[in-house]
């Protein structure tokens, strides 16, 4: 019953984005190892999985910037820019319903990457699937802070 419980939160977490499955995945999963499938706690643990996978980004720019040095400025920006997304992944906000906005600033932090590869003329196959892949990390974090502010009557 109590697992049964849970996957109905966890349909209710994910129904705000639009990678349903790949969110039921990554949070069901998430849901097993804390144990528990309250919205806080899986909004929680998205919030960490997109703050640990900015990490990996910025790691993942620093270690491109020798191997295509024609483009070190903008890969040492999108490095700086997963960097400073990390501080906004995180439900500070959410007592003054403001944790969607703060969140969302980990998104432009993104974009801003996207355009400075664009602007350098940047192309560089890895990069777009790691992006996307980062975004739909975020997606399903974001959605979970959409879900805890929209309960909150923010």
């Amino acid at each position: 019953m109590e697992a049964e419980a849970g996957k109905i939160e966890i349909q209710d977490y994910c129904k705000h984005t639009k990678l349903f499955a790949l969110c039921d995945r990554v949070m069901t999963a998430a849901a097993q190892r804390k144990k528990t499938a309250d919205v806080t706690s899986l909004t929680q643990a998205a919030l960490f999985i997109a703050k640990r996978e900015s990490t990996r980004m910025e790691d993942f720019f620093s270690k491109l910037t020798p191997r295509y040095p024609q483009f070190a400025e903008p890969l040492k920006e999108c490095a700086n820019f997963f960097k400073e997304s990390t501080i906004f992944l995180n439900l500070r906000g959410m007592n003054g319903g403001t944790a969607s906005l703060d969140v969302h600033y980990a998104l432009d932090d993104a974009s801003q990457c996207e355009t400075a590869l664009a602007n350098a003329k940047a192309s560089i196959p890895e990069v777009t699937t790691h992006i996307q892949k980062w975004k739909n990390l975020f997606e399903i974090a974001y959605s979970g802070v959409m879900a805890l502010e929209t309960a909150a009557g923010y």
